[in-house]
Formats: structure tokens, sequence, C-alpha cells
């Protein structure tokens, strides 16, 4: 990439950094609030989306905070607005939410499910295959922040309502036990038993056995965002 593609007229604050696979990586964010506020979204660096928010459009998506693939062909990107955004096989289509909100984080764990949440509580499962999405009961008004599952019932949610754990695809939650008071930013399940946390400081919170335990780890500088390259090695 050249930084010549990343000019306001494509993409000019990137939320979220996604990988469909080895070799395709997506950008998410918005465009340049003086030229137009809408969401983008880049793949290999050339704009797929553009929301195109206008006076004309006022549900519109005027930002995108998170991205998730299940594969090459199959993603789905959140943000602040009445929709979600869809990209499969590389085309990018918007598809309407229940109701206008502000998604946070996404997980996209098969090619049929994909999971989103964000302020206020609020969850939603999407049906990817007939484009439905209906919301969830989480039992917290607290914002959401991220969301991971490891397949298409098992996940795990983080935010100010601490740690949410279901184990039926959202049909129920389950509080656990984070150990700690720090605000938690982001989370990562390499598979249904081991898993990673990310809080607002320099606290990493770890779990071998779905989250029924939480280790805290320290670590040398504050960190939010973490994940898993197998088992026993994390980027954080």
């Amino acid at each position: 990439w050249s930084v010549g593609q990343l000019n306001p007229n494509s993409i000019y604050e990137v939320s979220d950094v996604a990988f469909a696979d080895a070799n395709t990586i997506y950008l998410v964010g918005r465009g340049f609030w003086m030229f137009d506020q809408g969401a983008r979204i880049l793949r290999d660096g050339v704009e797929i989306y553009n929301s195109s928010c206008a006076p004309d459009r006022p549900t519109c998506i005027s930002n995108l905070y998170a991205a998730d693939f299940a594969g090459p062909d199959v993603g789905v990107a959140v943000g602040i607005g009445a929709s979600v955004v869809t990209i499969l096989s590389g085309v990018a289509t918007e598809v309407s939410l229940p109701m206008w909100a502000i998604l946070r984080g996404v997980s996209v764990p098969t090619s049929e499910t994909a999971y989103a949440v964000g302020n206020d509580g609020v969850i939603f499962k999407g049906d990817l295959v007939s484009g439905s999405w209906v919301e969830l009961t989480s039992g917290t008004s607290d914002r959401l922040t991220d969301v991971c599952f490891t397949d298409d019932m098992t996940g795990t949610v983080v935010g100010g309502a601490g740690i949410l754990r279901t184990t039926d695809g959202g049909e129920t939650w389950t509080p656990q036990a984070s150990g700690t008071t720090a605000a938690l930013r982001s989370v990562s399940f390499i598979d249904a038993s081991n898993g990673l946390i990310g809080t607002a400081g320099t606290t990493l919170l770890r779990t071998a056995d779905g989250g029924n335990t939480w280790i805290p780890e320290e670590v040398p500088v504050m960190v939010a965002e973490v994940d898993f390259v197998n088992p026993s090695t994390m980027v954080a």
C-alpha cells in the first residue's frame, strides 16, 4: 500500500483491521468529516464500501468500529447506524437491524451465523443466509465492547457488565467473575476453553477452562486489543 491510498476520499480514520485469510486484509472506519461522515471499508487498499451519508439518509452507517470473518468469503462489519454490513466474496451490502444501535464488537464463527454487541447492553444475532437479525436479551444495560464465539453456540461478551458467557447460541447469558475492577475492552478465544481478555490497563486475563476461572497476567505496557495465534502464543 502507499500513503496515497489512504486519503480523505477513501478512509480517514481506521477503527479495525481484519484478515479474511492469509492474503486478504480489510480496513473499516470512516471518511473525512469535511467531505463525508460516512463509513468506509477497504479491501487490500481498495474501497469496496462507502455509506455516502447525506441529509436525506439520517439512519446511514456513519462509522464502522469492528469487522470479523469466518473465512475469505464471509464477513460482517458493525458500527453506528440502523444496519450492519455483510461482506460476501468481497462485496459489501447493508443489512437492516431491528433498531438503530451503536455496535462495537462482532464475531462471525461460521458462514451462517454472526453476533454483534454494543452500547446499552445490546446483543444481536444474525442469520447470514436469510439476512435477518434479531435482538437477544443480555440482562444488562451497560456498554458491551467485544464478543467472541468459537462456534455458533458458545461465546463470550465483555464490557461494562463484566463477562457474559453463553453455550446455547445467546438464548441465555451467565455472568462470570473477572477478578478485576478494570474496564474490559476485548476478548479472544482460540477454542472453547482457552481465552484472553484485554483490559484498559496493564493487566490481561487468561482462562483455560472456558472462563470458569480467569488468571490475571501483567504486561509491561497498556494494551486493549488481544488475539490468539495458537493456544500458547498471543498478541496484544
